[in-house]
């Protein structure tokens, strides 16, 4: 069912003239081993923020394939992230630009003993989505960061191609900078 879906979601986000890119647990997906990871809950696609026009069609398109929107993030006023649940859990990125970066800002807890949740800025090496690298992806065309090695080491670190069970993106994201947005 997973592949089905996530079929339909690349076909409506491509039916877009956007530049996205399969993101966070989707990309390492592909580089692990071209399906998707047991512990991922979801499908992560990222957008430029330029792209944030598209917010209300993205939900009514989603909505019209049995989607059900789940969130609309903000964040000192930009629209961050869009979230769906229904066939899959889907969650869509904007990321802005600043200086030489990309960054959008994640929501989590504070820290594993506080049960609060703030916004905690990851940013990334802008040259990773200047020309993002073209893949095949359970019957589609699909992209990610390029090289998308990098990409996953600013995310996720060294040990990037190894699973790790107890990952926690609010926790152990590399790409945190709490000082940088």
């Amino acid at each position: 069912m997973k592949d089905d879906v996530f079929r339909q979601i690349v076909d409506i986000i491509s039916k877009y003239n956007c530049k996205w890119w399969l993101d966070a647990g989707t990309c390492l997906a592909v580089m692990r081993g071209d399906d998707f990871i047991t512990q991922a809950e979801d499908v992560d696609i990222g957008l430029l923020s330029i792209h944030t026009s598209l917010w209300d069609f993205f939900i009514m398109d989603f909505t019209a394939i049995g989607f059900q929107f789940s969130k609309g993030r903000t964040y000192k006023g930009y629209r961050v992230t869009l979230g769906f649940v229904g066939p899959e859990k889907l969650d869509i990125f904007f990321y802005y630009e600043k200086d030489d970066y990309l960054w959008h800002p994640i929501h989590g807890r504070e820290s594993e003993q506080l049960p609060q949740k703030v916004y905690k800025p990851e940013k990334f090496s802008k040259h990773l989505f200047d020309n993002l690298k073209e893949v095949s992806f359970k019957d589609r065309l699909c992209y990610l960061p390029n090289p998308p090695g990098q990409y996953l080491l600013e995310r996720y670190g060294e040990n990037w191609r190894e699973p790790n069970p107890n990952y926690k993106f609010w926790r152990d994201s590399k790409a945190i900078d709490m000082e940088f947005a």
